[in-house]
């Protein structure tokens, strides 16, 4: 495996080994054999071995085959042809796999924790299991059908993940910490990939203050993906462009882009919060002045921008939202700017991040809002901003402000929510 000296090695040969024992453990080479359904071999496989599991493999359902060493490995691994639904126990211990994996739809998988490793092209065929933890360690990994490690997380090391437009769902971590003096290569295709908690990258061609030198070079091919993100924290240290991604966090808590590249398309779904934080981008970042770029962004629940931001497109459609600017930065809106949602009645409010400091918002678009409540915001541009039935709570400029009229409101809905008009 490399770095030794002194030492005179006589190569392993690769060998078929099928599992003959039923329930059984790793180790135990009397339920190994040469061939389906042979004798015992009397010892368990090594990395340079194929392992497979076929009808001969458990004459009773729901039989268990553990893992019970700490160095596992094999080559090539097959459950394709395997009967009677068995359970492959991991016991939270390490596989590492120098060739393909194939499971099957015939059996579960448990506690696992794969590491794909070497330099060799492979195949991962899961069949729709959900597996734990797997681990891009070196290999060429190629898909041949969705991916599923919703129990744990996807960690691409190094070496190179081929989507082949197949669907990922990594689960609570998406890592690509590329490994120093690696390059880690992702080709995504048309393919969707869904993280639920945290999703961080890093490689060391970005300088942005993260000390990223001790990582190695991470390239990302995902001009046709999508990114459904449903966790908590989005951390693209890297600065990786994405095409489109889409927030869907299920409770009410923060969505938040600690830093990001360029975006193409960022929708909020769901009830999550994004909030999109100021960004350390490499020597200024393409645009200049650490300024994020986002080409289209529709947000309907409450938002927060902090950094100097770049939209062509901004969409806040929040109803009874609050929107919060970062005080002393700038955020422009090329195209299309709406502030409000149509028809609505509860008060949305749009404040700077600092009360007595501006935060500044220019745009080209003609605005025409209502029901907002306003603070601390200087708006310019060559376009206009009025904010119908609206409050103004001091230190706003460049928007002309009609007074909301004094109502009495009576409750008749029974059990319900305060935003709802009805």
């Amino acid at each position: 495996n490399g770095n030794n000296s002194g030492v005179t090695f006589g190569s392993l040969s690769e060998r078929d080994f099928y599992w003959i024992g039923g329930t059984g453990n790793w180790s135990d080479g009397s339920k190994w054999s040469l061939t389906s359904g042979g004798s015992p071999v009397g010892c368990p496989p090594t990395s340079a071995d194929n392992i497979y599991f076929d009808e001969n493999s458990f004459d009773a359902s729901d039989q268990v085959f553990t893992i019970d060493i700490d160095n596992a490995a094999c080559k090539n691994i097959s459950w394709a042809s395997v009967t009677n639904t068995p359970k492959f126990e991991y016991q939270s211990k390490s596989l590492r796999v120098h060739g393909s994996y194939e499971l099957s739809e015939n059996m579960t998988i448990q506690s696992d924790r794969t590491y794909f490793t070497g330099t060799a092209s492979v195949t991962l065929d899961s069949k729709g299991q959900r597996m734990n933890y797997v681990y891009i360690d070196g290999s060429d990994v190629s898909l041949s059908g969705p991916l599923d490690t919703s129990r744990g997380g996807l960690w691409t090391n190094s070496g190179v993940l081929t989507t082949n437009n197949y669907d990922i769902n990594t689960g609570g971590y998406w890592y690509v910490n590329v490994t120093q003096n690696a390059t880690m290569t992702i080709n995504l295709g048309t393919s969707s990939i869904t993280c639920t908690y945290q999703h961080q990258a890093r490689g060391r061609n970005v300088n942005n203050g993260q000390n990223n030198s001790g990582y190695g070079d991470l390239i990302m091919n995902n001009a046709s993906a999508t990114f459904i993100f449903k966790g908590n924290y989005f951390r693209n240290y890297a600065e990786i462009p994405w095409p489109r991604i889409i927030t869907n966090r299920t409770d009410n808590g923060d969505i938040s882009f600690d830093d990001y590249g360029d975006i193409g398309s960022l929708i909020q779904k769901g009830t999550g919060k994004i909030r999109l934080q100021q960004t350390n981008r490499e020597n200024g970042g393409p645009h200049g002045n650490n300024l994020s770029k986002v080409d289209y962004m529709e947000v309907r629940n409450t938002a927060s921008f902090s950094g100097n931001v770049s939209f062509t497109t901004l969409k806040l459609l929040g109803n009874g939202a609050i929107y919060t600017f970062g005080s002393n930065y700038s955020y422009s809106v090329s195209d299309t700017f709406i502030m409000g949602q149509a028809g609505s009645c509860a008060i949305t409010t749009v404040k700077s991040s600092s009360p007595g400091s501006v935060a500044y918002i220019t745009s080209s678009d003609t605005v025409t809002s209502t029901y907002l409540d306003m603070q601390d915001i200087s708006f310019s541009g060559t376009g206009s901003f009025a904010a119908n039935n609206s409050i103004d709570n001091g230190n706003n400029s460049g928007v002309t402000f009609g007074s909301i009229t004094e109502r009495d409101f009576y409750w008749i809905g029974g059990t319900g929510n305060w935003s709802d008009g009805s």
